[in-house]
Formats: C-alpha cells, structure tokens, sequence
C-alpha cells in the first residue's frame, strides 16, 4: 500500500503553518511544504478554498 505525503499549503510566513510543521518535524512525520502567493494565487487553490 502506497504512503502518502501530508502536504501543507501556505503562504512564507504563515504562523498557524508553522506550528505544524514544528509538530511534524518533532514526530517525524513527513510531509511537504507548498508555498502559495497570496496575491497570485494558483487556480488550485482556488478550487479547493475559493475564499
């Protein structure tokens, strides 16, 4: 069974997502990060949170 990686979509300076990433840097839990220009944001992005 395939293992998926957690992805944590951002903006640079986000604190909330820093908060993350301390946790699951700590528990050793891999994940990657996608950093988002807030203002240009991908089409992607705005399917999934249109706000």
């Amino acid at each position: 069974m395939p293992k998926h990686t957690l992805q944590l979509i951002s903006h640079a300076l986000c604190s909330y997502v820093q908060r993350s990433v301390i946790v699951l840097e700590e528990k050793n839990i891999p994940y990657e990060r996608i950093d988002i220009d807030l203002a240009n944001t991908p089409t992607w992005f705005k399917k999934i949170s249109p706000r």
